[in-house]
């Protein structure tokens, strides 16, 4: 049973309420309430969960026939920024091609998600060399 706002009996109500001194127990305020106190489910966060796995698989079926508009190479991330932002403005989705010159030492992935965070994007998937940002 979910506690209220209004006193309840002690065995009636969930941990976590405050005990008056004649024994009753009031419920926490709902800010302070665990997730299955507010009534989120594990099926709830499932169901978000799947939720943003197809938006991502969605996006990555838009991707596949995208063209690379933004190439790194030896000058770094830096160079690109300021187009990726404008790209991004304009489409959806930004299809980017990782140089060798670019990588040095670093992986596609960890460059990528440099960059996402440069232009304030979502990094959709890094495959090979090429990531695709949102």
């Amino acid at each position: 049973m979910m506690c209220t706002s209004a006193p309840v009996e002690t065995s009636e109500c969930e941990p976590g309420g405050a005990e008056s001194s004649d024994g009753v127990t009031v419920a926490p305020p709902l800010a302070t309430r665990t997730g299955t106190e507010r009534g989120d489910t594990e099926g709830s966060k499932l169901r978000r969960r799947n939720l943003l796995a197809r938006m991502s698989n969605e996006l990555r079926k838009q991707a596949h026939d995208l063209d690379v508009t933004v190439w790194v190479g030896k000058n770094g991330i830096d160079a690109v920024v300021d187009e990726l932002k404008d790209q991004l403005q304009e489409t959806k989705l930004v299809k980017i091609k990782f140089l060798r010159a670019a990588r040095g030492t670093d992986d596609t992935k960890t460059l990528a998600a440099k960059l996402a965070e440069k232009v304030n994007a979502e990094l959709i998937e890094t495959r090979g060399h090429t990531a695709v940002l949102h």
